[in-house]
Formats: structure tokens, sequence, C-alpha cells
């Protein structure tokens, strides 16, 4: 499954940084994204192509922490996520096939 969400920021500013909270209890059939993606704006109108972006530390249970590259570290006001999930349980887990859940709890952009 995937979650598309657009946020406004107050102002435009230099975006170095996401931090996107989330829950990995593979018990509870809740597993972490495996993909995180942005698009930015200055206006809204015109958004940059889809950036995939890559976690500074795969193994973060709760906050996993993205630093964009400086190629695309640029002024914006708006930012588009999409937050791709696993729609179902992995072969490694008792129950694989059955489907799994996404939860996430802040999103901080810096």
């Amino acid at each position: 499954d995937t979650i598309v969400m657009d946020i406004d920021l107050t102002s435009a500013i230099r975006i170095e940084e996401l931090v996107v909270g989330s829950c990995n209890a593979p018990n509870d059939w809740v597993l972490a994204p495996i993909r995180v993606e942005m698009q930015h704006s200055r206006n809204g109108k015109r958004y940059s192509e889809w950036i995939e972006l890559q976690t500074d530390d795969a193994t973060a249970v709760k906050r996993l922490r993205y630093t964009l590259p400086n190629r695309i570290k640029k002024k914006a006001s708006k930012v588009r996520l999409r937050i791709i999930a696993n729609a179902v349980l992995p072969e490694s887990h008792p129950y694989h096939g059955q489907g799994a859940w996404l939860m996430l709890d802040e999103i901080e952009i810096k």
C-alpha cells in the first residue's frame, strides 16, 4: 500500500533532512515503510521529479532518518511524500502473505 501526502510549510526552507516516525512490530503485523519518496516545490504548482530517499540507518525501529543528497537540497515551501509499505507479511513471518499494517506517527522536515 502507498500513502501520498502533501505538506505545506509555513515558509520556504532549505530541506536537508526528513525524519519519518514509524513502528516496526512484525509480531503485531506492523512493518516499517519499505521506501520513501519525495517531491518539493517553491510554489505548489511545479514539483520536482520523485526522489527516492535512502535512510541513514536502516536498522532504526521508530525513526527513519533520511539526509538529502546535496544535489537536491533546495528551498521549498511544499513537500509531497510517497510512503510505500509492505502490502503483505514477508515469507519469514509465520503468517506470510497476510495483510500488513503501516503505522506513522510524525514527519519532521528539517
